[in-house]
């Protein structure tokens, strides 16, 4: 819990109503208009024990508070609340010594001191180029990475990838057959290369069934160790990944850990024993499974051929991992149609009596889908990921390209900035479980809901402050306008908006905190001149810009954004 107002009310009430302070800080909000006040406890829940109106009771309270308390201005009964009013001067006095002091660390904490978080996020399947619909899980799982660092957590980010099971016997069957005239052609392009033996094995087995019986064959032998169908495989998954980095580079996406489920293949054998042994899993028709509930689909967990599942992988990744790093948490970061194999995921290391497994956690997010509809590599009617990139960077080179102040170079540098960050806002905006749309012309527009108008009111601070190259000591603060009052308490807010997010695994807190803060500096730019002010309200309104900017540039950096000063 963050140290803020909140708390500091919390404790008060607690002294004067029979509510412990947890449960008055669970009950305290924000009133809906500022005229209300700042922060509001309702009194319906006294109302019931002390068997009396909410509004004789709201009254009653805020008697008890004749002397606001250091920080506020009053305490006030309106209808069944109890309403506090900061006291707005000392409260921007201490906000802006507060960001200007702390400066790329104001909004963190220490509360995960001591404490490992795993966040398994990416994990493409090795074969199959990067595309639009795997970018989710990067994003978010990056963004989360940067915010529980944030919150003095030692994160562990690992890249699970999808490096075996029987879309691999169809790839080194399709190359096996008919790979060898393409070898030129995969050192050149390998993913596209790949992805269209991928291809051509989904049609050519719709026509000849038998192909399946083949490619069967050929997982069983990497299986069974079979040193050309293990050399073949590696060669794949060297190519892919080598692939995959350069768009995490482009991203700003890095990884301490590059794992994936063929590390596990001999490990799941054991769990599979395991499973059998504790009487867990249970025999059908030749395979094994864990039941669960009457109208519940059961875990395989392995086929009647023998072959063990991802699901049988996963259980041994999360042993291996909690052996290996013993994290208070582990956090997947994976679509949301998974949801019923995370929960069985779960509970089946729970009955395999794994008291941490408690302690993993299911992230999911929507679909991403284009105005086509849903993406699919099934027959290769693929959006690359390169693609789009390339695409946002031509859109962004037009409108940069019109301003003469950039040169070449740094016109190139802005667009691949300007691009990554309305990707990645452009995801992070929405409630992750939520589907998405992809719209080119919402991403990159510079007004409004956007990527590019973040960065954009940031640069229009900085610019500001590269003006005034010497900022002058506050020594008061003079009278503050409302729209003043206003962005002060965004930015109060600011450490508060990262706690809620780490609570709820939910970026777009962050991202919907920096679009209403960026208005409202807006509004502060339009209606308040800084430069040109008289000397004590300039050196307020100068040091409010640089405390905005901070706090922006904070915030864009958890979401994986890129702060650009000149835009």
């Amino acid at each position: 819990m963050v140290d803020s107002k909140k708390e500091i009310v919390a404790e008060l009430l607690s002294k004067e109503v029979n509510l412990s302070k947890e449960d008055v800080f669970k009950l305290l909000e924000k009133p809906k208009y500022s005229n209300l006040g700042d922060i509001s406890f309702p009194c319906f829940v006294l109302a019931s024990i002390y068997k009396k109106n909410p509004f004789m009771v709201a009254q009653e309270v805020a008697s008890r508070f004749e002397f606001a308390p250091e920080g506020f201005s009053k305490v006030q009964a309106i209808g069944g609340y109890v309403n506090f009013f900061y006291n707005n001067s000392m409260l921007a006095k201490q906000v802006l010594e507060s960001i200007l002091y702390k400066k790329k660390k104001y909004g963190s904490s220490k509360i995960g001191k001591g404490k490992k978080i795993i966040i398994d996020y990416s994990s493409p399947n090795i074969a199959k180029p990067m595309s639009i619909g795997h970018l989710r899980s990067t994003i978010i799982g990056n963004s989360l990475y940067k915010i529980f660092s944030f919150q003095g957590y030692s994160c562990i980010g690992i890249n699970y990838l999808g490096d075996y099971g029987t879309q691999f016997g169809k790839m080194l069957c399709a190359y096996d057959k008919w790979g060898k005239p393409l070898e030129e052609e995969m050192k050149k392009k390998p993913i596209e290369t790949m992805l269209g033996l991928y291809v051509k094995f989904t049609e050519e087995s719709e026509k000849n069934p038998a192909l399946e019986d083949e490619a069967r064959a050929w997982f069983k032998k990497m299986e069974d160790g079979d040193k050309k169908a293990l050399e073949l495989w590696k060669t794949f998954r060297d190519l892919s990944i080598g692939d995959f980095k350069k768009f995490y580079d482009l991203l700003g996406v890095e990884f301490d850990v590059y794992s994936g489920e063929s590390q596990f293949k001999e490990k799941a054998k054991l769990v599979i024993e395991r499973l059998k042994a504790q009487k867990i899993a249970v025999e059908s028709e030749g395979a094994w499974l864990v039941p669960f509930g009457k109208d519940e689909a059961p875990l395989l967990i392995q086929k009647n051929d023998g072959a063990s599942l991802y699901a049988t992988r996963d259980i041994a990744a999360a042993e291996e991992h909690f052996k290996k790093y013993k994290f208070y948490r582990k956090i997947y970061v994976v679509g949301t149609e998974q949801n019923i194999h995370f929960n069985h995921l779960f509970s089946t290391l729970q009955r395999m009596g794994y008291p941490w497994a408690k302690n993993c956690v299911h992230v999911g997010f929507g679909m991403i889908y284009l105005p086509e509809g849903k993406i699919s590599t099934r027959k290769g009617n693929l959006v690359f990921l390169e693609d789009v990139l390339q695409r946002i960077f031509e859109l962004t080179r037009e409108f940069i390209d019109k301003d003469p102040k950039f040169s070449k170079k740094e016109k190139e540098k802005i667009a691949k900035a300007v691009g990554i960050s309305a990707l990645i806002y452009g995801d992070l905006s929405n409630d992750r479980v939520k589907d998405i749309k992809f719209d080119w012309n919402r991403l990159l527009r510079l007004e409004g809901d956007s990527g590019p108008y973040i960065q954009y009111t940031y640069a229009r601070a900085s610019s500001i402050m590269k003006k005034e190259k010497v900022l002058q000591k506050l020594s008061s603060i003079p009278n503050m306008t409302k729209d003043e009052e206003t962005l002060i308490k965004d930015l109060d807010s600011f450490p508060e908006v990262v706690e809620n997010a780490a609570e709820h695994y939910s970026s777009h807190i962050i991202a919907n905190y920096l679009l209403r803060t960026a208005d409202h500096f807006s509004t502060f730019y339009e209606k308040c001149p800084v430069l040109t002010a008289e000397k004590e309200v300039k050196a307020f309104r100068l040091h409010l810009t640089k405390a905005f900017a901070q706090v922006m540039e904070n915030g864009m950096l958890l979401l994986g954004m890129v702060p650009l000063k000149r835009m």
